[in-house]
């Protein structure tokens, strides 16, 4: 197959891999929500809102607007930083870590029927070529 070809094919596949169900359980954040909810969680503490629009690497505004919709839908705290009153810390509410703990659930059980249908051999190699595609274009959500 010509490069053209096989590109063409690979964006069709990227956009149709976008829509399979375990995508369609998390529409209801947008991408920044996401990334926002997957931090707090995996890291455990809270942060400034400057730490974790460094750490996932979008604008001050995107953050801004991110935070507020999440605080609003109570999936997160805002609290004055003890140390320091001019810093706000962002915190995972009770609600947030459910709700990443539910949707995380849900999705690995969506992934593990899916590689039980690939297989370990073609599991491992899709696993193998997503990681280079992430070292080759960076992590940033």
């Amino acid at each position: 197959m010509e490069n053209d070809e096989l590109s063409k094919e690979l964006f069709e596949n990227f956009i149709a891999v976008s829509k399979l169900p375990f995508r369609k359980m998390t529409l209801e954040f947008s991408k920044g929500e996401l990334a926002v909810l997957y931090q707090l969680y995996k890291l455990n503490r809270g942060m400034s809102a400057g730490e974790l629009t460094s750490l996932i690497g979008v604008g001050s505004g995107r953050m801004a607007d991110a935070l507020k919709s999440l605080e609003a839908k109570k999936l997160i705290l805002r609290q004055k930083d003890a140390r320091d009153k001019r810093k706000t810390i962002v915190y995972l509410s009770g609600i947030g870590k459910e709700t990443v703990e539910k949707r995380s659930d849900e999705v690995m059980t969506h992934i593990k029927n899916f590689t039980n249908e690939l297989g370990a051999k073609d599991a491992e190699e899709m696993n193998s070529l997503m990681s280079k595609i992430v070292k080759l274009y960076g992590n940033n959500q």
